[in-house]
């Protein structure tokens, strides 16, 4: 029952309650056993299922009748996801009783595969009917046309009904007859021909040039030819023009004010004109033992390549393309080029190109001015919607996270703790989305700040395994933490070592097929000094002794001896180490190839008071208990017209500090005008009336608090709003949305 791996349930036949499932039921859905008892078949169905509720209850009554049901339905595991399941339902006797026995199959990858194959055949359905050349399928063995694409109608000049149940023969559209034995012969020698030049009849007995691909392929199990012909009647016209005049032409070409040269297909030059020469600063001697891609930076030799297959595939011939030219002397230029392929005897032998000089014209455009206006205006709108988006966003955010914080501390109902944990993972998710956006003006400066706070390591685990588990689950790995020492703590930045465990658990979980994937986090004490020990140990593909040394290297993936199988820049692992070291850390890898690897992250930690030990020496960090002995409590301030961070704040603080608070800069200085505070917090977006920066420059008139902590907490958090702000007199700066530990930590660097 357990080691099949399908998904089985056994139902009551007349309640239709789950009475058992199997492990692959309790895998594939994600609830345990006990869970699944209490479940419906509705609570495991998707939302976007495509048959009704009625059709449903109709399959079961069906099989609870003794007639098996087989159809396809969409499911739901426990944690949202959606999947297209089989289900096989039929009545059983099982252990002397009748029940309903179910038996689902995942079948989401074939599902894919069916809609990319209807999707294919839709395209291509577009594609036949659309394409401007001649596309038709005749059957191999009789020659009958099966079906022609309007392009076909439109060279050929007959309609679909003329042409379909007739061959090429008794339509008599071959002019030359021996065309049509080549064709024949190296379809059935080689099963395919590539750019057969012809010449073909229309139905008003014109005749037009074309250029023939042709394939053999299976059709109904019959054997069919799907042909494609170019018309390419007016490059052929213009080719035998040329060489009617081909004297007259070498003329022309030699004097004319434009670069006109011919390359082989490796891009040799096989002739060159003086503007050429003259443009380049070569001679003819030195060009005509030279190729093109020795005169052309490399970023635009693919361009080239591509630009040269559209030109044998006979597209935007008349379109030109610029490129970068590098002269002789070092020296670029930019150059317009137009070029068609070159005939000798009949034979495409390379391309003909005439290129003009175009560098004074680039420089003096005026679409550059226009652009870079455009830029320097779209700039603008971006800072201004990031800095509206900062002050709306972060200033909510601290009554969904502050709240959250405290009530999940408070609260003894264990379902309750777990609502107020999933707030402040949605509140954390949505304000880790809005440092991403605001980071844009940070990465702009090349300037990382770091936020270091006092930090419980084994909380930031267990929340990024969370947030992988529906990966992990999706890729049938196990994944877990192991916590052989709790409460260690480290001085870090959030974000950043965030940042960390998601790129190694991500890269965990990527490289791993099978297995696991373990976060460890320990405690080593080292001469004296204590160090958090944070392991990423996976099952996965594992790294070679070679590959070691460079996986730190940018741009470099231990993949890349193995084929390049995974996706990404090969930047992550760099970034990680650097960002480690910022944080006075460090990182190395023990791995064997194929039998995983184990990347262990070492901080400096800090030793708790309680222990018995002394804590990491020069540790900037005080419990935070000992501002509970105090004898009495200081009185602080804090203006803010937004009711919640008020409320949030009074709470926060209430067990360290006596807090007042007000909503507007005219009512604090009265307030500072009547009463002694030890520091003020003060908000910087007041409404209407005085702003912070304002209350704050009047408070420093008044006797007494010259030198009186006036601390900006405010929502304002682009680049340059912290020094602005610093530079108008106020003491220190935290941004909005903040935890209550930031603020106690920052009031006791200050009191």
């Amino acid at each position: 029952f357990d080691s099949i791996n399908d998904a089985i349930f056994i139902h009551d036949i007349n309640t239709g309650e789950i009475i058992d499932a199997n492990k692959k039921a309790i895998e594939m859905y994600g609830y345990e056993l006990s869970k699944l008892q209490t479940l419906k078949i509705s609570d495991l169905s998707s939302n976007e299922i495509p048959y009704t509720q009625k059709e449903a209850l109709n399959w079961i009554n069906n099989a609870a009748m003794n007639k098996p049901q087989i159809f396809p339905w969409k499911a739901k595991d426990k944690y949202g996801n959606s999947f297209w399941v089989e289900v096989n339902m039929r009545k059983a006797e099982i252990i002397g009783k009748m029940r309903l026995l179910v038996v689902v199959r995942d079948i989401t990858e074939r599902k894919l595969m069916e809609e990319a194959l209807i999707k294919s055949e839709e395209l291509f359905k577009k594609a036949f009917k659309t394409s401007p050349d001649s596309i038709n399928i005749n059957r191999l063995d009789n020659g009958l046309y099966i079906d022609v694409n309007d392009g076909f109608c439109k060279i050929m000049g007959y309609s679909r009904e003329e042409v379909i149940g007739k061959t090429s023969l008794e339509l008599n559209v071959w002019v030359n007859p021996e065309d049509r034995r080549k064709l024949v012969k190296d379809l059935n020698e080689n099963g395919v021909i590539n750019n057969l030049e012809a010449k073909f009849k229309r139905k008003d007995g014109s005749v037009v040039s074309g250029l023939m691909s042709a394939i053999i392929f299976d059709l109904d199990s019959v054997r069919h030819i799907l042909s494609i012909t170019r018309n390419i009647e007016e490059i052929i016209q213009a080719r035998e023009a040329l060489k009617e005049s081909e004297q007259k032409y070498r003329s022309l070409v030699q004097h004319n004010p434009d670069g006109i040269f011919i390359i082989d297909f490796n891009g040799k030059f096989i002739s060159v004109n003086e503007a050429v020469i003259n443009s380049l600063g070569y001679t003819e001697i030195e060009l005509l033992d030279m190729s093109l891609w020795e005169v052309v930076p490399e970023k635009y030799r693919a361009l080239h390549g591509n630009r040269f297959k559209e030109i044998l595939e006979g597209k935007n011939l008349d379109e030109p393309a610029e490129y970068e030219i590098i002269r002789k002397n070092g020296n670029k230029i930019i150059a317009e080029i137009r070029s068609v392929p070159y005939y000798k005897e009949g034979k495409i032998i390379g391309f003909q190109g005439i290129a003009t000089d175009i560098t004074e014209k680039k420089k003096n455009l005026d679409e550059l001015l226009t652009a870079k206006e455009k830029a320097e205006e779209m700039n603008k709108l971006k800072s201004s919607f990031l800095a509206n988006m900062s002050h709306e966003l972060r200033t909510p955010l601290v009554g969904i996270l502050g709240f959250a914080e405290i009530l999940n501390s408070e609260l003894d109902n264990i379902e309750h703790k777990e609502m107020t944990s999933k707030i402040s993972q949605s509140g954390n998710r949505l304000h880790q989305t809005l440092n991403q956006l605001l980071d844009l003006s940070r990465i702009e400066s090349n300037k990382l700040e770091l936020k270091m706070t006092e930090i419980k390591i084994e909380d930031f685990v267990t929340e990024r395994i969370k947030l992988y588990q529906g990966i992990a689950i999706k890729k049938n790995i196990l994944l877990k933490e192991k916590i052989v020492k709790p409460e260690v703590t480290a001085l870090l930045d959030e974000k950043l070592f965030n940042q960390i465990l998601d790129n190694l658990i991500n890269n965990a979980l990527k490289y791993t097929n099978e297995g696991e994937v373990t976060v460890e986090v320990n405690e080593e004490f080292i001469e004296d000094n204590s160090w958090a020990i944070i392991k990423v140990i996976d099952t996965g593909i594992g790294i070679s002794p070679k590959d070691i040394d460079i996986i730190f290297e940018e741009f470099r993936q231990v993949s890349e001896g193995l084929g390049r199988q995974y996706e990404g820049t090969g930047l992550g692992l760099t970034i990680t180490k650097k960002t480690i070291e910022l944080m006075n850390g460090k990182i190395e890898v023990i791995s064997k190839l194929g039998l995983g690897s184990t990347f262990k992250i070492i901080f400096p930690s800090i030793i708790n008071v309680s222990s018995g030990k002394n804590a990491r020496k020069n540790h900037p960090s005080e419990n935070i208990n000992s501002l509970l002995k105090k004898d009495y409590k200081q009185k602080i301030l804090f203006v803010d017209n937004d009711k919640f961070s008020r409320d949030f704040i009074k709470i926060s603080l209430k067990n360290f500090y006596e807090v007042e608070v007000t909503e507007n800069g005219e009512s604090a200085i009265q307030k500072v005008n009547e009463s002694i505070y030890a520091a003020i917090l003060m908000d910087i977006g007041l409404g209407s009336g005085m702003n912070g920066i304002e209350t704050a420059k009047e408070i420093r008139k008044i006797n007494g608090y010259e030198t009186t902590p006036i601390i900006a907490v405010t929502a304002f958090a682009m680049k340059g709003d912290k020094e602005k702000m610093l530079s108008n007199g106020l003491t220190d700066y935290i941004s909005k949305p903040f935890m209550r530990q930031e603020i106690i930590n920052l009031l006791k660097k200050h009191i």
